[in-house]
C-alpha cells in the first residue's frame, strides 16, 4: 500500500534541504490549512526531520536543519520569478499574496523556526 509519494527530481548536490524543504512547505500548507505561520506545528517538522535522519544513511546535518527555513522561503518565491513569463504577471503575483507572505514571515522568523525544529 502507497502510502506516500516523494519527487526528488530536483535533487543534486547541496539541493537536499530544498527538497525537504519543498516537501515540508506542501505538508504545512494543505495539513495546517490557511492557519498563520507562527500557529503551524514546528515541533512535528521537527519530529518528521527527526524520523528522516533516524533512517537516512546520511542524516541531515545541523547547517541543512538551520537552512530549512530559509528553503521553505524560496518555494514561494520561485513563483515571483515564473511571473513574468505569464499571460497576466500581475495577477499571477497577486495570487501568490499570501505565499509572498509565508515567505517573509519565514525570512522574518527563521532562527526561531531553525530553534523549534533542531530540538531532534
Amino acid at each position: 500500500r502507497v502510502v506516500a509519494l516523494l519527487d526528488f527530481d530536483f535533487l543534486a548536490i547541496r539541493e537536499r534541504a530544498f527538497e525537504i524543504a519543498y516537501c515540508l512547505y506542501w505538508m504545512l500548507l494543505r495539513l495546517e490549512g490557511r492557519k498563520p505561520a507562527e500557529c503551524y506545528s514546528w515541533n512535528r517538522v521537527g519530529q518528521m526531520l527527526g524520523c528522516y535522519n533516524s533512517t537516512s544513511s546520511r542524516p541531515l546535518t545541523s547547517d541543512e536543519i538551520r537552512s530549512i527555513p530559509i528553503e521553505m522561503a524560496r518555494v514561494p518565491l520561485y513563483w515571483i520569478a515564473e511571473a513574468n513569463f505569464t499571460e497576466d504577471p500581475i495577477r499571477s503575483l497577486l495570487v501568490q499574496a499570501e505565499s509572498i507572505a509565508f515567505s517573509r514571515w519565514m525570512l522574518d522568523h527563521g532562527e526561531e523556526v531553525s530553534n523549534r525544529i533542531n530540538d531532534i
